[in-house]
């Protein structure tokens, strides 16, 4: 009895598995996460570039020139002494590449407005600027500067003397600030200069300021740069863009070949 008992439970057994076998299904696959927009997208912006310094390292500019990529913004030099050592060869591959270029210094505290301002010409004296280029840009940070802070009227006095000194030679400055440099320099004392912002992952909110670049990432990739590089839009379409520009000037200059 106890073998006939086991035979019915085993074809039993094999009876249900039978049943699951034929009714089960094959598991639907999983849908694909649909893709993100591009952001910012270039419908909306479709004036896009990068700024860069030497902390990229050497950049593959054949490979850089790319219909999405219009201008790049180049570290030239810092306080009164200090001058980014890829400057020239950045400024002239890009050139090469048919990107426009533009330059920016990073103001410090503890330089005077008007030694800053020479270091700065300096190194636009090294470059050919025989093409429209971005306007100068001034790096106002508190980060990464001199420990020593200024009073706000010291600020303002050697910031205005480093403008007056420069604008002739180029054109009207855009100023690019941190939240904290604005704070606790500029809340009472506003500049009337255009304004490149840095707002991560979401348009910028200035509370009713404008802006006229933003640097909406410091993480982005590209290829022809092996490390991560800053990406930024400008606010209007492309024949604004052009508008804005420095008007070229005339200049000898000797090509600076890679090390």
């Amino acid at each position: 009895m106890q073998n006939r008992v086991q035979s019915v439970r085993v074809a039993v057994i094999s009876s249900v598995l039978l049943l699951l076998a034929c009714n089960s299904k094959s598991p639907e696959p999983e849908p694909k996460p649909a893709s993100k927009p591009e952001f910012p997208s270039l419908q909306q912006y479709p004036v896009q570039g990068i700024d860069v310094s030497h902390h990229q390292g050497g950049l593959d500019w054949a490979t850089l020139k790319q219909p999405k990529l219009h201008f790049v913004l180049i570290k030239a030099s810092e306080g009164a002494t200090w001058q980014d050592p890829r400057f020239v060869h950045n400024w002239q591959g890009a050139q090469a590449a048919g990107i426009v270029t533009g330059a920016y210094h990073f103001f410090t505290f503890c330089r005077s407005g008007k030694d800053q301002a020479a270091n700065f010409l300096a190194q636009l004296a090294r470059v050919p600027r025989d093409q429209p280029y971005l306007p100068p840009v001034i790096d106002l940070e508190i980060a990464g500067n001199c420990p020593t802070r200024p009073s706000v009227d010291d600020l303002h006095r050697e910031l205005a003397v480093f403008i007056e000194l420069i604008r002739p030679q180029t054109c009207r400055p855009i100023l690019y600030m941190s939240r904290d440099f604005e704070r606790e320099y500029l809340s009472e004392r506003p500049l009337n200069y255009p304004r490149w912002t840095q707002s991560l992952q979401r348009k910028p909110d200035l509370e009713g300021r404008t802006w006229m670049f933003w640097q909406y990432t410091i993480s982005g990739s590209l290829n022809g740069i092996s490390g991560l590089v800053d990406k930024n839009v400008f606010v209007g379409k492309r024949i604004q863009f052009d508008q804005m520009l420095c008007p070229p000037i005339q200049t000898t200059q000797q090509k600076v070949s890679d090390p």
